[in-house]
């Protein structure tokens, strides 16, 4: 059974708001795959990955840099981001 009160999270990272779907608690916040935390996924994002992987640039949350959902955040990240932006390739899941 449910309750129907509505409560956030709060975090140094960002606000979050459980979803709760049958059997399981998602805590995730924000957008998969906006790294840089702006709210919208676009040319930034595979920048931000870029600058944290080669050039020591400020890490992003795991579930925000995974665009591809490997559960790792790396160079695949932002080719996915770049071929989603660019070449119409598929959005990064949720």
């Amino acid at each position: 059974r449910y309750s129907t009160l509505l409560f956030s999270i709060v975090t140094p990272q960002g606000s979050y708001a459980p979803t709760i779907i049958a059997g399981t608690l998602n805590v995730a916040g924000g957008l998969r795959g906006d790294a840089n935390l702006d709210g919208v996924i676009n040319v930034s994002d595979p920048v931000h990955l870029i600058n944290y992987i080669f050039a020591g640039g400020a890490e992003p949350p795991v579930y925000n840099g995974d665009a591809d959902a490997n559960e790792v955040v790396n160079v695949s990240d932002a080719v996915y981001l770049i071929a989603h932006i660019f070449n119409g390739g598929p959005p990064p899941p949720q």
